[in-house]
């Protein structure tokens, strides 16, 4: 492609304007991150991984400032140098695979927690590095080959690429709504509202976080199978990692303040009539998610004001089978007082 043959717009155009998108969105990302490690920040691991992805998409958006001011500002009119790719161009791509790398990986691990399934794990696993190894095997041909004039060869690993992250994104937003529906069924037969509606918001998140980020993977394959040689697809990519980084924030962030108002509600309903009534709350994890539930038994008797035990529950899933068995032993617990007080009746009468 000539100079003079130079599309301006779909090419220096798309940069420029994919360059302003993915700053409107680092700087949401800024808020997220801001919120998280002053409010809401736990876990080691989990602290490691949101810091590695500042780290990224940081060094992803100065490569991207980068590209647009030496192609537009350094070597503007500069034909031989238009028609080549540079190192920020690489950075930006291996760094956008490795935001990829560390969100899904986040979101099949919290998918394995609900699904309790090797099999969901090995398969969203084996999709995350088949889009890993696109996205670096595209990094690599461009340094290899990096004329615009080359890029028909990047037709196949650009296509596994996107392919298998949109594909691995629907899967993830797929395998969240089951388990979660899954989860809220068996919260609604223990009439839990306040629960039941936070998990409801749980899997609206996970569709919206899901179909975004997939949407925008297979718009950015169409167009650049579309024309190759042109940056509209390269300007959308930009803002690919970011969004992929604002799906963990906006997760971690939203389970933390439905984990915080659920705690809230059971402590509020804990506090109503402990003198007629005991009560046992306990706290359930939904892969990584923490939910109160409580427990509430009448005691006929202020001697016998006994906490009633709950075998502990592992999984909020399991909740229908405990119900039975806590109404079972409930109901031994008062047989057991009320034999206890004819024994020590009949004891006074003799």
């Amino acid at each position: 492609m000539s100079y003079a043959q130079l599309d301006v717009n779909a090419s220096l155009g798309a940069l420029v304007a994919g360059c302003w998108l993915n700053s409107a969105l680092f700087a949401v990302e800024l808020l997220q991150m801001w919120r998280y490690f002053t409010r809401t920040a736990q876990g080691g691991l989990l602290q490691a991984s949101l810091a590695l992805l500042l780290v990224v998409d940081t060094t992803c958006t100065i490569s991207q400032y980068a590209a647009v001011y030496s192609y537009c500002i350094n070597h503007w009119g500069d034909q031989a140098y238009l028609q080549r790719q540079y190192w920020p161009i690489i950075v930006y791509l291996v760094t956008t695979s490795i935001s990829a790398l560390v969100v899904q990986s986040f979101l099949v691990i919290r998918a394995f927690r609900l699904s309790r399934s090797i099999v969901v794990a090995v398969v969203l696993g084996t999709l995350i590095a088949a889009g890993l190894g696109g996205g670096l095997a595209t990094s690599t041909i461009i340094t290899l080959f990096p004329t615009y004039a080359d890029r028909g060869r990047l037709n196949t690993p650009v296509t596994i690429w996107f392919a298998t992250s949109a594909g691995c994104d629907v899967a993830i937003a797929l395998v969240l709504i089951y388990c979660l529906n899954k989860v809220r069924k068996s919260a609604e037969r223990f009439e839990q509202s306040n629960l039941n509606a936070s998990l409801q918001h749980l899997v609206a998140i996970a569709v919206e976080t899901g179909s975004v980020t997939s949407a925008l993977a297979l718009i950015i394959l169409s167009t650049y199978l579309h024309d190759p040689e042109a940056n509209i697809a390269t300007g959308l990519c930009f803002s690919l990692g970011r969004l992929y980084s604002l799906t963990m924030l906006l997760n971690v962030n939203a389970a933390h303040s439905l984990t915080k108002r659920n705690a809230n509600s059971s402590a509020g309903d804990d506090d109503g009539d402990r003198s007629k009534f005991g009560s046992t709350s306990k706290r359930v994890g939904l892969g990584g998610i923490q939910v109160g539930h409580t427990t509430t038994v009448q005691i006929d008797d202020a001697r016998d004001d006994e906490p009633i035990r709950l075998d502990e529950l592992k999984d909020l899933a399991k909740l229908t089978q405990n119900k039975e068995r806590t109404q079972a032993y409930s109901f031994d617990h008062q047989k057991r007082i009320a034999e206890e007080k004819g024994r020590a009746f009949r004891d006074d009468e003799v």
